[in-house]
């Protein structure tokens, strides 16, 4: 009988080059993360203080006090609060690397203004990264943010609103659920302070994405790697050519699944003598 692990391959992982690496989960847990489903903007977006907020495909929108927002397509010629300044309203005219063409615009003001929008997730247990590319077209004001994981109880993990104008910027977060956890994911913010829209941010976003890393895929990426280095030994005496390019190929991965760790496991343990 072939045994799988052993002590020893567990004190030697360090020593392997393969690595492992957090798996794109956002098209599992969230809809329509990069705002291409639905239609954009055919006119300006409103400017007002109802309650109401623009729909937008697969997400759920809060608002009161003053507020605007819509989705765009990069270099459009409609703007967030009836474009009143198109210097802060217009959309940018193009968006960072990986974008499909779209962003959501959003701005809030006065006092209680509110303007963000939520998708609510069920989370397995693991680490995450969660990250919002996002452009600031209007002032550099730090607003009260609503970027970031809400869980349904506990403690959220939230992203500071971007000060910094006239570029797009990476926000992002970690966080880490020791089991499956209900919340939300959320995007936007609440007005900081009782003045006029033109001291506020203005918020074009071009998606959202989220990381995740298998609680199991260290432990077990250990142990493959364990398995490389006594492959190595073997192949000391072997001399087999197919394991050399295997023990390469392995040791040149970046793995981000359980199952991908396991099958070239399973590839290595073949060439393993049998053990009684």
């Amino acid at each position: 009988m072939r045994r799988f692990f052993s002590t020893m391959l567990l004190m030697l992982f360090a020593a392997c080059g393969s690595l492992w690496a957090q798996q794109d989960v956002t098209s599992t847990y969230l809809t329509n993360a990069g705002f291409g489903s639905g239609s954009a903007a055919t006119a300006n977006a409103a400017w007002g203080s109802n309650n109401t907020a623009t729909n937008v495909a697969g997400w759920t929108g809060t608002a009161s006090g003053w507020h605007s927002s819509a989705v765009f397509t990069y270099g459009s010629s409609y703007g967030l609060r009836d474009n009143g300044e198109p210097a802060k309203t217009l959309p940018p005219t193009s968006g960072p690397s990986g974008t499909n063409g779209r962003c959501l615009g959003l701005v809030a003001a006065w006092a209680g203004g509110t303007m963000y929008y939520s998708q609510a997730v069920t989370l397995p247990a693991g680490d995450y990264t969660l990250k919002v590319y996002v452009y600031n077209t209007g002032s550099d004001h730090s607003e009260f943010t609503r970027f970031g994981w809400y869980p349904s109880s506990g403690t959220a993990v939230t992203i500071a609103t971007p000060t910094a104008t006239g570029s797009w910027q990476t926000l992002s977060t970690t966080f880490t659920l020791a089991a499956s956890t209900n919340g939300n994911l959320q995007i936007g913010y609440v007005s900081n302070g009782n003045s006029g829209v033109t001291n506020h941010a203005h918020l074009f976003i071009d998606r959202i994405e989220l990381l995740w890393t298998d609680p199991a895929l260290a432990p077990t990426k250990r142990n493959l790697d364990g398995m490389v280095k006594k492959a190595e030994a073997l192949n000391t005496v072997l001399g087999n050519s197919a394991l050399a390019s295997l023990i390469t190929t392995i040791k040149g991965k970046t793995y981000t699944t359980v199952a991908a760790v396991n099958t070239d496991a399973a590839a290595l343990e073949a060439y393993f003598p049998s053990e009684t």
